[in-house]
């Protein structure tokens, strides 16, 4: 589909997360079937049709039936979008959005988004918050908008690079997969047989062990680094957006979500450490270089 793929974020001069943002909130309300809003300016932002435009056009839309919905100024600011002001005006947005929300709880949230020391946290008990609120009744459309602008916040790679097994046949295939979705190249794969793995300073038996992404000057092993190849995709907000605003069941919704809090670390890297043990059942082509008996940290 190239340039008319609607999972493709690189466009219009906008950052991935920033076309994800929008994307994801132009996929929720056209698969949500909201009557009043015209499928043609959310259809158009989903299909790289002028996408400042179609932002403008959408947020402008639902600005003037609803002048206080957040989603309809993440639009806007989206299409005014500059890299003098980078991220800045969205996350105001979002923050503004928790200050008109009745009650303590909201606007400390809001408050603590723009702090950087605690920021990862802050966007964890941002995505808590409006998962609660969607269990106790919210609507769909808010709650995709303010998970979606927590892409404002993130600190996303310029570069990402994972670090996986090239002599291992259900690696391979993993990779193949994950490269077909990577509609925005946002990762580069390297063997760990490679030598060009030796720039990133990872001892070799750290690398037999477990798959490794690095990216922004970090780095993660095993099920974390799974994580990091999902959450930095910006495709996959936009698929989750349309899949959640279809009528998705609430509880799965936050199921999904809690398979990425930290909490869920350990049995993650149990799940993973079962499938490296029995990756020989799991792949039939050739087979994998690492040493299952010794489980990386």
């Amino acid at each position: 589909m190239g340039r008319w793929n609607p999972l493709r974020c690189a466009v219009g001069g906008l950052p991935s997360p920033v076309a994800a943002l929008a994307k994801a909130i132009a996929a929720a309300v056209l698969c949500s079937g909201t009557g009043w809003i015209p499928a043609v300016p959310c259809a158009a932002l989903l299909f790289n049709v002028a996408p400042r435009i179609s932002a403008v056009a959408l947020g402008a839309t639902v600005l003037f039936a609803m002048p206080w919905a957040v989603w309809g100024w993440l639009l806007v600011l989206v299409a005014l979008y500059h890299p003098a002001t980078d991220r800045w005006p969205l996350q105001i947005a979002v923050v503004a959005a928790y200050f008109l929300n009745p009650g303590l709880p909201a606007g400390l949230l809001g408050a603590v988004l723009l702090f950087p020391p605690v920021k990862r946290w802050s966007i964890w008990a941002s995505v808590l918050y409006q998962t609660a609120a969607l269990l106790r009744g919210g609507e769909l459309l808010p709650f995709i908008a303010m998970q979606a602008g927590m892409l404002a916040f993130v600190a996303w790679p310029r570069e990402a690079t994972v670090i996986f097994d090239g002599e291992c046949g259900i690696c391979r295939k993993i990779r193949g997969w994950l490269d077909r979705v990577d509609f925005d190249g946002a990762f580069a794969w390297v063997a760990l047989q490679s030598a060009a793995v030796a720039r990133f300073g990872i001892a070799r038996e750290a690398l037999e062990s477990r798959m490794h992404v690095v990216a922004g000057g970090r780095i993660a092993a095993g099920f974390r680094a799974c994580k990091w190849i999902v959450l930095y995709n910006p495709a996959l907000y936009v698929a989750a957006a349309a899949v959640v605003s279809i009528g998705l069941p609430r509880l799965l919704v936050a199921a999904a979500i809690a398979a990425f809090l930290p909490l869920f670390d350990p049995i993650g890297n149990a799940a993973y450490d079962w499938v490296a043990r029995n990756r020989h059942r799991l792949g039939s082509e050739g087979s994998c270089a690492v040493d299952t008996g010794q489980a990386g940290p």
